[in-house]
Order: structure tokens, then sequence, then C-alpha cells
């Protein structure tokens, strides 16, 4: 569809997702009431040229460069950190 000159909106979370798309736009600070504003509206390929103070203000941004982990559940139902 981009390819023959559409416009395609995905939100999506996933890293590797959000890595190879041609521009990123990040709504936070976080879900809900506490969101809807415009935290950075960039290509990705300037990801990693962000300063560490726009990092802090985005969980997004806080994953992507790594100050930020994600949990995962093991079989007892219990949340570990990768």
């Amino acid at each position: 569809m981009r390819d023959k000159g559409n416009s395609v909106i995905v939100v999506e979370h996933d890293d590797e997702f959000i890595r190879h798309c041609d521009h990123l736009i990040d709504i936070g600070p976080a879900a809900g009431i506490f969101g809807g504003e415009v935290l950075l509206n960039i290509p990705s390929s300037s990801l990693k040229k962000i300063d560490e103070e726009t990092i802090k203000k985005s969980r997004t941004l806080s994953f992507l460069h790594g100050t930020e982990q994600i949990g995962s559940l093991n079989i007892q139902g219990k949340v570990r950190v990768k």
C-alpha cells in the first residue's frame, strides 16, 4: 500500500516493528486519560540520536533504548524481568 503512495498508520508496540517503520509518532506519556500528548514525531532513522531527557519522558523510548525492560510470565504465572 505504501509503495503505491498511500499512508499506512499502525499502532504497534513490537520493538522490531518500530525500528523498521518509516516514521515514529509516540503518544503518551501513559495510557488513557494520562496520555494524549505527542512526545515524539520523527523519522525512525533518528531514533539513535534522541537525547536522554526525551527518552525519560517516553516509556516506548525507554524500552527501545534499554533503560526499561518488559517482564515475562513464567509457568507459575509470576512476572520475571528479562
